[in-house]
Protein backbone atom coordinates (compact mmCIF):
# COMPACT_ATOMS: atom_id res chain seq x y z
CA UNK A 1 0.00 0.00 0.00
CA UNK A 2 2.70 2.33 1.10
CA UNK A 3 4.46 1.70 -2.80
CA UNK A 4 0.60 2.29 -4.34
CA UNK A 5 0.80 5.43 -2.48
CA UNK A 6 4.50 6.70 -3.53
CA UNK A 7 3.57 6.04 -6.76
CA UNK A 8 0.38 7.94 -7.08
CA UNK A 9 2.27 10.82 -4.87
CA UNK A 10 5.10 10.90 -7.60
CA UNK A 11 2.48 10.96 -10.48
CA UNK A 12 0.73 13.43 -8.93
CA UNK A 13 3.98 15.77 -8.81
CA UNK A 14 4.97 14.86 -12.24
CA UNK A 15 1.56 16.24 -13.96
CA UNK A 16 1.44 19.28 -11.47
CA UNK A 17 5.16 19.54 -12.77
CA UNK A 18 4.24 19.42 -16.62
CA UNK A 19 0.91 21.48 -15.65
CA UNK A 20 4.06 24.25 -14.20
CA UNK A 21 6.18 23.69 -17.63
CA UNK A 22 2.97 23.87 -19.86
CA UNK A 23 2.12 27.20 -18.72
CA UNK A 24 5.59 28.71 -18.14
CA UNK A 25 5.86 27.60 -22.19
CA UNK A 26 2.34 29.55 -22.78
CA UNK A 27 3.05 32.45 -21.53
CA UNK A 28 6.43 32.91 -22.57
CA UNK A 29 5.21 32.10 -26.20
CA UNK A 30 2.15 34.51 -25.43
CA UNK A 31 4.29 37.58 -24.37
CA UNK A 32 7.04 37.04 -26.68
CA UNK A 33 7.24 40.79 -29.14
CA UNK A 34 7.96 38.43 -32.64
CA UNK A 35 5.48 36.20 -34.61
CA UNK A 36 6.00 32.83 -33.35
CA UNK A 37 4.75 30.21 -35.88
CA UNK A 38 5.01 26.01 -35.67
CA UNK A 39 4.47 24.06 -38.44
CA UNK A 40 5.00 20.32 -39.20
CA UNK A 41 6.96 18.85 -41.92
CA UNK A 42 4.48 19.45 -44.26
CA UNK A 43 4.61 22.87 -43.59
CA UNK A 44 1.01 22.89 -41.92
CA UNK A 45 0.65 25.56 -39.07
CA UNK A 46 0.15 23.72 -35.47
CA UNK A 47 0.55 26.63 -33.18
CA UNK A 48 0.54 30.36 -33.26
CA UNK A 49 1.19 33.01 -30.77
CA UNK A 50 -0.77 36.37 -30.33
CA UNK A 51 2.05 38.69 -32.04
CA UNK A 52 1.41 36.28 -34.83
CA UNK A 53 -2.58 37.40 -35.03
CA UNK A 54 -1.14 40.98 -34.28
CA UNK A 55 0.86 41.22 -37.39
CA UNK A 56 -1.19 38.74 -39.54
CA UNK A 57 -4.62 39.95 -39.18
CA UNK A 58 -5.51 36.74 -38.57
CA UNK A 59 -7.47 34.78 -35.81
CA UNK A 60 -5.68 31.81 -34.85
CA UNK A 61 -8.67 29.40 -34.96
CA UNK A 62 -7.75 30.49 -39.23
CA UNK A 63 -3.78 29.42 -38.93
CA UNK A 64 -3.98 26.01 -37.54
CA UNK A 65 -4.06 23.30 -39.95
CA UNK A 66 -3.64 25.47 -42.64
CA UNK A 67 -0.03 26.02 -44.85
CA UNK A 68 2.43 28.64 -44.07
CA UNK A 69 2.27 29.73 -47.26
CA UNK A 70 -1.20 31.33 -46.52
CA UNK A 71 1.00 34.16 -45.07
CA UNK A 72 3.44 34.70 -48.10
CA UNK A 73 2.04 36.89 -51.42
CA UNK A 74 1.06 34.44 -54.26
CA UNK A 75 3.46 35.39 -56.51
CA UNK A 76 6.32 33.71 -53.99
CA UNK A 77 4.64 30.82 -53.14
CA UNK A 78 6.24 28.45 -55.28
CA UNK A 79 9.89 29.96 -54.33
CA UNK A 80 8.55 29.93 -50.83
CA UNK A 81 7.91 26.07 -51.40
CA UNK A 82 11.31 25.34 -52.79
CA UNK A 83 13.02 27.15 -49.65
CA UNK A 84 10.77 24.97 -46.94
CA UNK A 85 11.35 21.82 -49.39
CA UNK A 86 15.58 22.37 -49.13
CA UNK A 87 15.25 23.57 -45.44
CA UNK A 88 13.08 20.27 -44.42
CA UNK A 89 16.22 18.21 -46.10
CA UNK A 90 18.54 19.85 -43.37
CA UNK A 91 17.15 21.03 -40.72
CA UNK A 92 19.17 23.90 -38.99
CA UNK A 93 19.19 27.31 -37.13
CA UNK A 94 18.43 30.13 -39.12
CA UNK A 95 19.16 33.10 -37.44
CA UNK A 96 18.14 36.43 -38.67
CA UNK A 97 19.61 39.44 -39.85
CA UNK A 98 20.62 37.37 -43.01
CA UNK A 99 19.57 40.28 -45.78
CA UNK A 100 17.16 37.83 -47.55
CA UNK A 101 14.35 41.05 -48.17
CA UNK A 102 11.60 38.43 -47.07
CA UNK A 103 8.23 39.88 -47.59
CA UNK A 104 4.90 38.53 -45.97
CA UNK A 105 1.09 38.99 -46.19
CA UNK A 106 -1.61 40.05 -44.28
CA UNK A 107 -5.17 38.85 -44.22
CA UNK A 108 -6.08 41.92 -45.89
CA UNK A 109 -3.68 41.38 -48.62
CA UNK A 110 -1.16 43.87 -47.73
CA UNK A 111 2.13 43.14 -47.52
CA UNK A 112 5.08 43.90 -45.04
CA UNK A 113 8.90 43.16 -45.00
CA UNK A 114 10.07 40.23 -42.45
CA UNK A 115 13.05 38.74 -40.75
CA UNK A 116 12.60 35.39 -40.18
CA UNK A 117 14.75 32.80 -37.64
CA UNK A 118 13.96 29.16 -38.38
CA UNK A 119 14.44 26.79 -35.59
CA UNK A 120 14.23 22.52 -35.94
CA UNK A 121 12.08 20.84 -32.98
CA UNK A 122 12.46 17.40 -32.53
CA UNK A 123 9.55 15.87 -30.28
CA UNK A 124 8.29 12.31 -29.71
CA UNK A 125 5.47 13.55 -32.44
CA UNK A 126 7.62 13.96 -35.19
CA UNK A 127 9.86 16.89 -36.05
CA UNK A 128 8.18 20.67 -36.61
CA UNK A 129 9.95 23.65 -37.28
CA UNK A 130 10.01 26.99 -35.16
CA UNK A 131 9.80 29.83 -37.47
CA UNK A 132 10.35 33.39 -35.46
CA UNK A 133 9.10 36.34 -37.44
CA UNK A 134 9.89 39.89 -36.87
CA UNK A 135 8.09 42.53 -38.60
CA UNK A 136 10.65 45.14 -39.73
CA UNK A 137 8.56 47.68 -41.82
CA UNK A 138 9.83 50.49 -39.53
CA UNK A 139 13.54 49.06 -39.99
CA UNK A 140 13.30 49.42 -43.65
CA UNK A 141 11.96 52.94 -43.26
CA UNK A 142 14.61 54.40 -41.17
CA UNK A 143 16.96 52.39 -43.46
CA UNK A 144 15.23 54.29 -46.80
CA UNK A 145 15.49 57.65 -44.94
CA UNK A 146 19.28 56.66 -43.82
CA UNK A 147 19.81 56.13 -47.92
CA UNK A 148 17.71 59.28 -48.64
CA UNK A 149 19.64 61.34 -46.28
CA UNK A 150 23.20 59.92 -47.55
CA UNK A 151 22.34 60.51 -51.09
CA UNK A 152 21.69 63.99 -50.50
CA UNK A 153 24.94 64.64 -48.74
CA UNK A 154 26.88 63.27 -51.35
CA UNK A 155 24.53 64.98 -54.35
CA UNK A 156 25.79 68.51 -51.70
CA UNK A 157 29.35 67.64 -51.89
CA UNK A 158 29.57 67.12 -55.63
CA UNK A 159 27.96 70.65 -55.82
CA UNK A 160 30.59 72.40 -53.27
CA UNK A 161 33.35 74.14 -54.89
CA UNK A 162 36.57 74.77 -52.28
CA UNK A 163 39.33 77.16 -52.13
CA UNK A 164 42.99 75.39 -51.04
CA UNK A 165 46.14 75.85 -51.53
CA UNK A 166 48.54 78.86 -52.42
CA UNK A 167 46.80 81.52 -54.51
CA UNK A 168 48.58 84.03 -56.34
CA UNK A 169 47.27 87.39 -55.46
CA UNK A 170 48.96 90.97 -56.46
CA UNK A 171 50.30 92.72 -53.74
CA UNK A 172 49.54 96.60 -54.97
CA UNK A 173 45.73 96.05 -56.39
CA UNK A 174 44.79 92.35 -54.09
CA UNK A 175 43.88 90.69 -57.54
CA UNK A 176 44.25 86.83 -57.94
CA UNK A 177 45.74 84.94 -60.81
CA UNK A 178 43.61 81.84 -62.57
CA UNK A 179 44.66 78.95 -63.75
CA UNK A 180 44.83 80.62 -66.94
CA UNK A 181 46.71 83.23 -66.41
CA UNK A 182 44.55 85.83 -65.53
CA UNK A 183 44.13 88.61 -62.91
CA UNK A 184 40.50 88.94 -61.60
CA UNK A 185 39.02 90.84 -58.49
CA UNK A 186 38.98 88.83 -55.39
CA UNK A 187 35.15 88.60 -55.60
CA UNK A 188 34.87 87.50 -59.11
CA UNK A 189 37.51 84.97 -58.42
CA UNK A 190 35.99 83.47 -55.34
CA UNK A 191 32.60 83.73 -56.79
CA UNK A 192 33.98 81.27 -60.06
CA UNK A 193 35.79 78.74 -57.46
CA UNK A 194 32.86 78.66 -54.59
CA UNK A 195 29.71 78.50 -53.64
CA UNK A 196 29.91 82.13 -51.90
CA UNK A 197 27.71 84.64 -52.27
CA UNK A 198 28.59 88.36 -51.25
CA UNK A 199 26.44 90.69 -50.23
CA UNK A 200 27.19 94.24 -50.17
CA UNK A 201 28.01 97.45 -47.84
CA UNK A 202 30.17 99.67 -46.65
CA UNK A 203 33.01 99.16 -43.74
CA UNK A 204 32.76 102.39 -41.07
CA UNK A 205 36.46 103.15 -42.06
CA UNK A 206 35.52 103.40 -45.95
CA UNK A 207 32.12 105.42 -44.74
CA UNK A 208 34.09 107.83 -43.00
CA UNK A 209 36.72 108.60 -46.45
CA UNK A 210 33.71 108.32 -48.60
CA UNK A 211 31.22 110.38 -46.95
CA UNK A 212 33.32 112.57 -44.37
CA UNK A 213 29.79 114.74 -43.98
CA UNK A 214 27.48 112.16 -43.30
Amino acid sequence: MTNLRNQEEQHKETERALRISEAKFQGLLESAPDAIVLVDVRAVIVLVNAETETIFGYDRKELIGKSIAMLIPEHLRDLHTEHVEDYLSNPRIRPMGRDLNITAQRKDGSQLPVDIKLSPYETQDGQFVISIIRDITERRRIEKEREKLVSELQNALERVKTLSGMLPICASCKKIRDDEGYWKEIESYITEHSEAVFSHGICPECEEKLYPDL
